[in-house]
């Protein structure tokens, strides 16, 4: 076996290996291009917001699949509550039953609450984002969710979100079909024991 450096895609510099151990997406620290690497080297294209307000302990960047797709609802019931809980999220279309949807996807492992209020949160309440630079300094969770999971890791938000309260969700028939993925790296604060949004 020879082991053979990894050269960034876009300047052809080599890739220190310690600052990308165990991530999928790999960061040239000389131009600063993100790329992955599954069979060839492909540049990503990734946004990194800006903190909005200060936190307590260090900024630290967790990175998120916006995932874009179309959904339809062929039928829902809810006994209880109010119909079309999706519906106030689509944008681009007059269809009061169906339409584009961003979905933000965690794409570092987070515990099930933690993933739930985050991937929740983000879609249901777009952040304003205000692009930065890149990450400067500032470490970054690793990127270990690919953009096939995170598909269905969107299905799941979607109709896992449509199933909250107010209401009883009885049956719901409906499609997504994802259509682009584009990485985002939010900015948090970790102060030892937890993160805080600094959006």
């Amino acid at each position: 076996m020879r082991l053979v450096q990894v050269e960034c895609p876009k300047c052809g510099l080599p890739i220190p290996p310690e600052r990308n151990q165990g991530d999928t997406i790999l960061l040239c620290t000389s131009c600063g291009a993100f790329h992955t690497r599954n069979g060839e080297a492909r540049l990503v294209e990734v946004s990194v917001a800006l903190p909005n307000r200060p936190g307590p302990g260090a900024l630290v960047y967790v990175p998120f699949w916006r995932v874009l797709g179309y959904v339809r609802i062929f039928s829902e019931q809810v006994s209880g509550g109010t119909l079309w809980r999706l519906a106030q999220l689509f944008t681009g279309t007059a269809q009061p039953n169906e339409g584009w949807v961003n979905v933000f996807v965690p794409a570092t492992p987070v515990g099930p609450d933690t993933f739930k209020a985050w991937a929740t949160g983000f879609t249901n309440r777009p952040p304003m984002l205000r692009p930065a630079a890149g990450l400067g300094e500032s470490p970054r969770l690793p990127t270990l969710i690919a953009t096939d999971v995170a598909a269905k890791l969107a299905d799941f938000i979607i109709l896992s979100n449509e199933a909250e309260k107010p209401g009883t969700l009885q049956s719901i028939s409906y499609s997504f079909d994802p259509r682009e993925f584009h990485l985002h790296y939010f900015p948090f604060y970790w102060d030892g024991q937890a993160y805080q949004v600094g959006l």
